[in-house]
């Protein structure tokens, strides 16, 4: 099944950060959502943010979280695979801006490779991650069993799904921006 639509996921608390991190500058732009989503534009023809709330200062289709009192990104991702037009979105969280698109389209193509499939992720030195990943709208059934349990673990929800998992061996590529202190080693490694 083909990808050809892209998702970041920016509805998260930041309480590590302090601030909501989607909305820090980055990389020339006004923010980390936009850096993400000009990134993901030259990869996808279809990219949404998933979010809260519209807060962000340049156009985007924007598909507001699921439920506005609960913070989980499994509930964001139902709501994406339930509004996506397709039969697979990749998702990635805002907080990971070094993934390049080569690494984009290597996880693309093995998705698209393999019949069955219902996820497939990057998974580095520390495991997988869940946020960096491509997912079936198939487990959206999987999904909505979890929620109604209670259970909004990924690595869970991976474990019942069909999935691959490709190896990335450069630890930078994965790196998310939790604290204030990753957010301004990332601005210096950027430039």
């Amino acid at each position: 099944m083909r990808v050809y639509e892209a998702a970041i996921l920016a509805g998260g608390k930041s309480s590590r950060m302090g601030k909501d991190k989607a909305l820090l500058p980055f990389g020339g732009y006004t923010s980390l959502a936009r850096y993400q989503y000009e990134k993901l534009k030259r990869v996808f023809p279809k990219v949404y943010i998933s979010s809260k709330a519209g807060k962000f200062d340049f156009q985007a289709d924007i598909v507001e979280d699921g439920d506005s009192e609960l913070y989980s990104p499994l509930i964001a991702l139902h709501t994406l695979l339930a509004h996506i037009e397709g039969e697979a979105l990749f998702v990635i969280a805002v907080d990971m801006p070094f993934v390049g698109s080569a690494a984009i389209e290597e996880l693309r193509r093995l998705f698209e490779k393999r019949e069955g499939l219902e996820a497939a992720m990057l998974a580095g030195p520390n495991g997988r991650e869940p946020l960096c990943a491509i997912y079936a709208k198939s487990a959206l059934s999987e999904i909505r069993k979890r929620i109604s349990r209670g259970n909004h673990r990924l690595n869970s929800l991976i474990d019942a799904l069909e999935h691959e998992e490709l190896a990335c061996n450069e630890p930078e590529t994965l790196c998310n921006l939790n604290h204030p202190s990753d957010y301004l080693e990332a601005l210096r490694k950027k430039g």
